[in-house]
């Protein structure tokens, strides 16, 4: 398989981008899962229960779950997760997740310094109880994502910051790290002790090698001669080659990328300008330009998961840009600093010099590209380095709250340094609704804040899962949020 980059880290509590993504789906497991439908069935979890004031969660693990290294999971590693995910030490970017766990918040924010005051108990080495300060209509998804997977606190606790490597991590998912080779390979065989055991099956793969291959030109060639089973992405330039053949693949992704704004840094700091670049920038061409691999969009969440979405855009209109970059007394001189940041590959590449041709033509604006390679990109991003980046946003769970919750202040994942009390309390209060319609006109209102009025992202297209299988391997699965699973995949 291929990984166009290493991942940042394989510390669960500490991921934060799609690069770890393929790693940590297979290698560890949570309380529950999505299945084919994208509805949320046990897993770690065997049953649960929710009270009638949907506010206290109790899920029964099942019974001798083993570790990789023969340790039994019990209810211990899911609280020392989730504490360690809320403790301002870690630096964790998702620890927001849990805030709606009464007392999370607080925790986090060392208002309290108790952590019996977190509504987080073991009530027995089996049971897990979870209380929280509101319904929260997607709370149960939350146990799909990485972050809130269970962690052994004795091997971190010996192993400190190593504690992810080879022959010192313990798993609970399919699959074991056998060996890791930085910008090289990462290796992985069948985990013996997986709770998931079915003697039926046969011819179930039992090694996987993910390759680090930044190229999509050399991972295509490499698919050809057989060298890969499994690459993703692929350069847009060979889609139509390759769509009808049997190893093409295109689903859904809930996936949306956008133009981040620094607002900390002069222009950008100033409303009228970030506006002004949204309304300068033609993202109808974006789908020729990328032929036709991807789906223009001027609204952040995907439409088949809010409706409300396709309401809330901005228009395309260098005329009214002008007027307004004259209106704050703002000439393209002021851009002449002005750096736009991705990572390196063949994909960002074009689109940035979209931009940066955009704004050339509709605004007079010269701004410079940057590209450099992913981790690189990944610490300017997070020091906020720069004053645009081309980012993405692909959802964590399937919920509207999983895009508008990281442009809260809260959020670690918010990386326009913007904030907005009323936007918050907005995202706030629809997270707690249970009812569909109240929940979309907080959205809407809350998509005005963010895409009309003050702009701290300027979202550009919706992406597709595009992928390469070789056919002999059956049983492969991926769903809308890009989790794939190879625990059943057999030849």
């Amino acid at each position: 398989m291929r990984l166009v980059s290493d991942p940042k880290t394989l510390d669960w509590s500490l991921a934060a981008t799609s690069m770890e993504t393929p790693i940590l789906m297979n290698i560890m497991e949570g309380l529950v899962e999505y299945n084919e439908q994208m509805k949320v069935s046990p897993l770690l979890a065997k049953s649960w229960t929710i009270s009638s004031d949907q506010k206290t969660y109790t899920f029964h693990l099942k019974e001798k779950v083993l570790w990789s290294d023969g340790v039994t999971l019990t209810a211990d590693d899911f609280v020392y997760s989730w504490k360690r995910l809320l403790e301002p030490l870690t630096g964790a970017s998702y620890a927001y997740l849990l805030f709606d766990i009464e007392g999370a918040e607080d925790y986090y924010n060392r208002k309290n310094t108790d952590f019996s005051k977190v509504g987080i108990k073991k009530i027995n080495p089996t049971t897990l109880q979870v209380q929280l300060r509101k319904p929260v209509p997607y709370f149960l998804q939350l146990f799909t994502f990485w972050v809130t997977f269970p962690m052994r606190k004795d091997l971190v606790e010996k192993y400190g910051v190593s504690w992810t490597q080879p022959g010192k991590i313990a798993v609970v998912g399919p699959f074991i790290p056998t060996q890791i080779v930085l910008g090289s390979e990462y290796d992985f065989k069948r985990n013996p002790m997986y709770h998931l055991k079915d003697p039926s099956k046969t011819n179930l793969i039992d090694t996987v090698k993910m390759k680090v291959i930044n190229e999509d030109s050399t991972a295509l060639d490499l698919f050809k001669t057989g060298a890969l089973d499994f690459v993703r992405p692929i350069n847009f330039f060979e889609v139509g080659k390759l769509s009808d053949t049997p190893a093409f693949h295109k689903d859904t992704y809930y996936r949306t990328c956008f133009l981040s704004l620094n607002t900390t840094k002069y222009p950008l700091n100033l409303p009228q300008v970030r506006k002004a670049i949204s309304m300068a920038l033609d993202r109808t061409k974006l789908e020729k330009l990328l032929a036709g691999s991807v789906q223009p969009t001027a609204t952040l969440v995907p439409k088949d998961m809010l409706s409300a979405s396709s309401k809330i855009t901005m228009e395309f209109s260098p005329e009214k840009a002008k007027k307004l970059l004259e209106e704050v007394g703002i000439s393209a001189s002021a851009f002449s600093d002005v750096e736009l940041l991705s990572f390196a590959s063949d994909e960002n590449t074009l689109i940035s010099q979209f931009i940066q041709d955009q704004l050339k033509i509709n605004l007079g604006l010269k701004i410079s590209v940057k590209l450099p390679e992913f981790k690189t990109y990944r610490t300017l991003l997070e020091l906020g380095a720069g004053h645009l980046y081309y980012r993405c946003w692909g959802a964590d769970y399937a919920d509207p709250d999983s895009y508008f919750a990281v442009f809260t202040s809260q959020s670690g994942n918010n990386r326009t340094g913007w904030k907005n009390a009323k936007y918050d309390e907005l995202v706030a209060r629809a997270s707690g609704i249970m009812n569909s319609t109240e929940r979309e006109a907080l959205y809407k209102e809350a998509m005005d804040i963010l895409l009309l009025k003050e702009v701290p992202i300027i979202p550009l297209l919706n992406d597709s899962l595009i992928y390469l299988l070789n056919p002999k391997f059956k049983d492969f699965r991926i769903n809308p949020l890009n989790y794939f699973q190879l625990k059943n995949v057999h030849f």
